[in-house]
């Protein structure tokens, strides 16, 4: 899959292109075990060195047998430290 970058004529990025697969649809299959390679490169058309520049993959994650997964903890250590530092308890 391919995304393109849609600029003004002086270069300045206006748009970028988006890959959305339905939501209730089919969307790719991955292999637990498979390395996955995500690329990402950049067109400067400037002398400078671009810094803390970075690619973005996002998606949602829906294992092929849900109910085999244990029932989430929301009280466990790993679901706890990797929450966004947003989300607060709501006691």
């Amino acid at each position: 899959m391919r995304l393109v970058a849609r600029r003004d004529s002086d270069g300045t990025v206006r748009s970028i292109s988006r890959k959305l697969f339905g939501v209730f649809g089919e969307g790719p299959r991955l292999r637990a075990g498979h390395h996955y390679l995500m690329t990402v490169s950049y067109d400067n058309p400037t002398p400078d060195t671009l810094r803390a520049i970075m690619g973005v993959l996002g998606g949602l994650f829906v294992p092929d047998n849900v109910a085999a997964w244990p029932p989430l903890d929301r009280t466990g250590p790993l679901y706890i430290r990797g929450r966004p530092s947003t989300m607060r308890p709501t006691n």
